[in-house]
């Protein structure tokens, strides 16, 4: 199961499907979890993803300063035919905080964020513990994709020479666009 990202919410079930070589995650169209796999599926290198893998127990540094134990559950475990990543998504806004907040527990690194403790945990092990900030994934991609898996499910006709010309021609002119502004901008009937 999975919440979204920045957002409180009960949890999103997982549903598995039997697509050649893939298992299929279901999550809310257009959160950052459903974002974040399906920029997985479109580098098309992950091997293998787990949803909310094994929680791990870490010590951190609570706001009273005091060590606490604490267990904690990464959103996403991607294994690459190059590395292993465990995956943690937020919103910038929620990261901000954090690193505000509990300047002890999370920090503000070149490329993004770290949660201290995550990353020196996964770390000794030989894996990569990386946070995931939703405005680095590509959504106007993303939203293209969910557009053209929703119209797969549709019969959307056979597409006439005539078409497909006027859409390259649209879209060479207007690049990059989504598929909502051709669908608005041409008439396809």
């Amino acid at each position: 199961a999975s919440a979204i990202a920045g957002e409180h919410c009960s949890t999103i079930p997982t549903v598995l499907s039997d697509e050649p070589m893939h298992w299929r995650l279901q999550f809310s169209a257009l959160s950052t979890e459903y974002a974040f796999v399906m920029h997985l599926e479109s580098r098309a290198k992950a091997l293998l993803v787990l949803d909310q893998p094994t929680s791990v127990p870490l010590q951190i540094t609570n706001k009273a300063g005091r060590r606490q134990r604490i267990t904690y559950t990464p959103d996403f475990l991607v294994v690459e035919p190059d590395r292993v990543r465990v995956v943690e998504l937020k919103t910038k806004a929620d990261a901000e905080k954090l690193v505000s907040d509990r300047p002890s527990v999370w920090e503000r690194v070149e490329h993004g964020f770290r949660y201290i403790q995550a990353h020196k945990h996964f770390g000794d092990m030989g894996l990569e513990h990386e946070i995931v900030v939703n405005e680095q994934l590509p959504w106007l991609r993303i939203h293209n994709h969910h557009l053209l898996r929703t119209a797969e499910r549709n019969d959307p006709g056979v597409l006439t020479d005539e078409v497909r010309d006027e859409l390259v021609r649209y879209v060479s002119k207007h690049q990059p666009c989504s598929i909502t502004q051709i669908i608005s901008d041409i008439s396809l009937t």
